[in-house]
């Protein structure tokens, strides 16, 4: 019988309140005012506005192959 701790994810969405609350909690950011999906995909994209900024917070899919290290990350980052 397959139970739900068998089953594999291949992809699931974060509910935006709570990576608003993960965020809050876990990063040196100011208030969140809102927090909103801005696109799903290869990636999911996320739009964060707080007091006075946007910043777009991009989720990465598990098992990238062509994201192997961290330099490799940091340069989309660089590129974007």
């Amino acid at each position: 019988m397959t139970t739900v701790a068998d089953i594999q994810i291949l992809h699931s969405i974060i509910a935006p309140a709570a990576l608003k609350t993960l965020l809050q909690e876990n990063y040196d950011i100011e208030q969140i005012l809102d927090l909103q999906i801005l696109s799903i995909g290869d990636n999911d994209n996320y739009v964060v506005t707080t007091v006075d900024k946007k910043y777009v917070l991009k989720i990465y899919k598990r098992n990238k192959y062509w994201l192997k290290n961290k330099s490799d990350y940091l340069f989309e980052g660089e590129l974007l």
